[in-house]
């Protein structure tokens, strides 16, 4: 009998958490490959339940930061893309905004919400999952489990260790059972099956056709120059408002513009 699982990651959460794994494995070119991280977990909740874990699908919450000085998106972006593209990822990104001012240092809650909101929405659909894998280490989320048991779905948590002075998966989190139904998935126990290899090859960039050396596998490839010309012919841009003059940042190269409310008041039909 087969088990329909959706997997959620904290994608802010295992980035910042990355430096503990390259630790752990003594490896400081350690890269996790986000293709095996989904059967990995299959696996654990196979071996758990004796049942086929079918992984129907994958989201990551994650952040971009923007109006950072000296700045450079473009790996960040291809690294979603992958993601997307060659992983099948569901992906939500949210801005952090800086402001200009390197002394910010703006919270990233909205990756918090956008999960919680995510898991709660699908689990009150009926047949759309059975089990929730939540990768994540906050303490924030213990609400979020208790609620999506409540409804009748079963949870896994997949975590990191604690090493030395530093735990990267709150204790609270790990150690209460009410929250889950299987075991803990600890990610420092599969680093080995993790490990992302990669071998360099020449390929030719799809916009200019000049052949690199490159890791990247994905399809299509660039060149680092054309990718960083298309990041600047896309970077964000000052705008007034077509219908009420208020100036935002935007991405946005059509003629008409309209900003965040009056589009929704639009959407809302409140105009």
């Amino acid at each position: 009998m087969s088990k329909k699982v959706m997997v959620f990651i904290d994608g802010s959460w295992l980035f910042h958490n990355l430096s503990h794994l390259r630790e752990i494995f003594q490896d400081p070119n350690y890269v996790i490959d986000y293709k095996k991280l989904p059967k990995i977990i299959a696996k654990h909740i196979e071996d758990e339940t004796g049942n086929i874990a079918d992984i129907v699908r994958t989201h990551f919450f994650g952040a971009m930061p923007i109006n950072k000085p000296g700045f450079d998106p473009t790996p960040q972006q291809n690294f979603f893309t992958f993601l997307e593209r060659e992983c099948h990822y569901v992906m939500e990104i949210h801005d952090i905004d800086f402001k200009h001012n390197l002394d910010i240092r703006p919270e990233e809650k909205c990756v918090d919400v956008a999960l919680a909101t995510s898991m709660m929405m699908y689990g009150a659909m009926p047949d759309i999952y059975d089990i929730a894998v939540l990768v994540a280490g906050d303490l924030d989320y213990m609400p979020l489990l208790r609620k999506v048991r409540m409804v009748g779905k079963r949870t896994m948590l997949v975590a990191m260790r604690s090493f030395a002075d530093y735990s990267p998966s709150n204790d609270k989190l790990i150690n209460d059972y009410t929250l889950y139904d299987y075991n803990v998935m600890y990610i420092d126990d599969y680093l080995e099956e993790l490990r992302l290899v990669r071998e360099k090859k020449l390929r030719t960039c799809k916009s200019c056709g000049e052949k690199k050396f490159t890791f990247w596998e994905g399809d299509p490839f660039y060149c680092p120059n054309c990718l960083r010309d298309y990041a600047e012919k896309n970077k964000p841009m000052t705008r007034a408002c077509t219908a009420c003059g208020a100036e935002s940042e935007t991405s946005w190269k059509g003629e008409v513009f309209y900003c965040d409310e009056c589009r929704d008041k639009y959407r809302t039909g409140r105009w």
